[in-house]
């Protein structure tokens, strides 16, 4: 065991400057994350770059950077365990400093003073807990910094709130979070993160316990936003969307499509939507919205608009359709099912004819078959991909 550590420490001393210079460094490892097939499930893109991080200290962080910067679990219990030991770790109260070293010094530094990590003794088994797989305060504080985009999928268990406010006073440059119906989710453990300040896309689909008091505070500290998603997140009103839309001009995409409490969301928040960011993706479904609303968000996003999903809003008529026809030119998604008062077809099939995504109930689909029969026009109307 001590030949093969020296062998290590004898390769670093005789490696090339080059590499011992940060800015390669790091560039070799962007490559190794760049290559990585997405499409190949046999080899993970940890395995791509595991290696690196028993080279030294250097080689450790720019791995570490790449290998923490996107993180994803699931609902299976393996992502359950190995999310409770990321928290674990990242959570783990430090004693020490962390080391005030440079790059630079970090590339040509004596290699005896840097911490070298024994790769014939790592344990890849999650420990139960964080006593069991302790991590020195320097690469911990490397992981802290390097998380950019959080995304839990499923997650039921009650535990993560726990998990994720604890995990939020450690990860302060989040920018990307995404709490895909987890049920358990409530205020307090997202606002941490959106205190932060640094978020530009929050997705709560199906986190159906925010309330207006979070996303008020979105609005207040990201004044960068880009994406927010709060599908099925019945609590959400016209308060906290209006101070989106005047506090987050870079907002591109808005979903607040829901099956209850209809009421919440109307033309109040919508116009000020229409008339203050740069949305072009839109998700209204199941909204209490009306044609003046629909007319003004046609005529102030016109050729920037892209998709908009309007399903179950009963009170939308033809003005509705005829204005984003007009209007939005490069428009490539229409969604309009259940929309009973929605009836001109012939701007249907104009919208057909330029390549635009329809989704259609089967009585819709019934009547404009009938109108296309009736006037002898063909309509192949096609839905957007799910």
């Amino acid at each position: 065991m001590d030949h093969r550590i020296g062998c290590i420490h004898r390769h670093q001393k005789d490696s090339h400057l080059v590499f011992r210079l940060p800015e390669v460094v790091n560039l070799i490892v962007q490559h190794l994350v760049k290559d990585y097939d997405t499409s190949s499930p046999s080899k993970s893109l940890f395995d791509w770059i595991y290696p690196c991080l028993f080279v030294n200290r250097l080689w450790h962080d720019c791995a570490a950077r790449n290998m923490y910067r996107n993180l994803t679990f699931g609902q299976g219990q393996h992502d359950l365990n190995a999310f409770q030991n990321f928290v674990s770790i990242l959570g783990q109260h430090t004693t020490t400093a962390p080391l005030q070293m440079s790059p630079a010094s970090l590339a040509i530094g004596n290699k005896d003073d840097i911490p070298m990590i024994d790769p014939y003794q790592v344990d890849s088994s999650p420990p139960s807990n964080i006593n069991e797989n302790e991590v020195d305060d320097p690469r911990v504080s490397v992981y802290r910094r390097s998380v950019r985009h959080l995304t839990l999928y499923k997650v039921k268990d009650d535990s993560v709130t726990d998990k994720l406010t604890c995990l939020s006073k450690h990860v302060r440059r989040l920018e990307h979070l995404e709490l895909y119906i987890c049920e358990p989710i409530i205020d307090s453990a997202v606002q941490p993160f959106v205190m932060a300040g640094h978020l530009t896309y929050l997705s709560l689909a199906g986190s159906f316990q925010v309330t207006d008091k979070l996303i008020h505070a979105v609005a207040k500290h990201c004044s960068r936003l880009q994406h927010l998603d709060l599908r099925a997140c019945s609590e959400i009103s016209d308060d906290s969307i209006s101070s989106v839309a005047l506090h987050c001009p870079s907002l591109e995409h808005l979903n607040v499509g829901r099956i209850k409490e209809r009421h919440r969301i109307t033309s109040r928040s919508i116009n000020l939507i229409a008339e203050n960011t740069k949305v072009r993706v839109l998700g209204f479904a199941g909204c209490d919205l009306d044609d003046e609303c629909m007319i003004r968000l046609a005529v102030h996003r016109n050729r920037f608009m892209e998709r908009i999903s309007v399903n179950n809003c009963h009170r939308l008529s033809n003005a509705s359709i005829r204005a984003f026809a007009k209007h939005c030119t490069k428009l490539s998604v229409f969604e309009m099912k259940e929309c009973h008062l929605i009836d001109d077809w012939d701007t249907v099939a104009q919208l057909v004819e330029r390549k635009v995504l329809l989704t259609l109930c089967e009585q819709q689909n019934r009547a404009c078959a009938q109108w296309a029969k009736t006037n002898g026009r063909i309509i192949r109307v096609k839905a957007p991909y799910k």
